[in-house]
């Protein structure tokens, strides 16, 4: 008996007697199975942790990208200035300290450009910096074709993800997707240290980790960086898509 799980959160919310019975169902399956599968180390060992049961089989099975999501960079692209952000828009996601980025970035470079993909409960700030920066600014939102998405992503330089920091969210146990597509397009990405991923990217040379702390500057200072030098950001670019290959 194997159990696939998608996600993992330390607690599912304040309803005490909800928490108990998702808890305990938890316990009650994970003390009858023979394998039990996640999607990051982290959720494999918070899960035994959380429930002090180890199955007798443990496995890995990342999140992936479909074969045509894949594009390799080209030194051609770094031209095109445009930074990118694709997910949900959400206080998780670090969206309202985006905002905050994206602004700073926008006053202080004529030149840039800005896509930005997804709906949520945040996305009134980008409809909003949609409206103060009509020429350099465009806010798609949802997109169901994947294949619109990668061919954003592949006019794309940097993209960015500063996932929110607070202990136990999901992120920290989570394969996020959107890092994946990134990757897989050839996108280096400034990002928060949360998802397990970030510091394996960071490995590779393909990410920039920062905390939402060091404050607007030093993320406006990250991207610019790649931006203005395309014999670092080739390098990374590439790093990137090499990571991606490995999915």
């Amino acid at each position: 008996l194997a159990n696939w799980a998608i996600d993992f959160v330390p607690n599912r919310g304040e309803n005490g007697v909800a928490e108990k019975l998702y808890r305990g169902v938890e316990s009650f399956m994970m003390n009858r199975l023979d394998a039990q599968i996640e999607n990051s180390t982290a959720a494999l060992t918070a899960r035994s942790q959380m429930t002090g049961v180890v199955p007798a089989s443990q496995m890995l099975a990342p999140i992936g990208v479909w074969q045509e999501s894949f594009s390799e960079p080209t030194s051609s692209r770094h031209a095109e200035r445009r930074v990118v952000y694709f997910g949900s828009m959400d206080t998780r996601n670090g969206v309202p300290f985006l905002a905050d980025v994206f602004g700073a970035m926008l006053k202080l470079d004529s030149t840039l450009r800005i896509d930005v993909i997804g709906e949520g409960e945040s996305s009134a700030l980008m409809q909003s910096l949609a409206i103060q920066f009509p020429n350099q600014f465009t806010f798609h939102g949802y997109i169901a074709d994947q294949h619109l998405i990668d061919s954003i992503l592949r006019k794309s330089v940097v993209a960015i993800a500063p996932y929110d920091e607070t202990p136990g969210s999901f992120t920290q146990f989570a394969d996020p997707q959107k890092l994946k597509y990134y990757a897989s397009n050839g996108v280096p990405t400034v990002l928060t240290n949360v998802a397990p991923a970030a510091q394996i990217m960071h490995n590779r040379g393909s990410a920039v980790l920062l905390s939402q702390a060091d404050g607007v500057d030093r993320w406006t200072k990250a991207v610019l960086d790649w931006l203005d030098n395309p014999d670092e950001w080739i390098k990374a670019a590439k790093s990137s898509y090499e990571y991606a290959l490995d999915f």
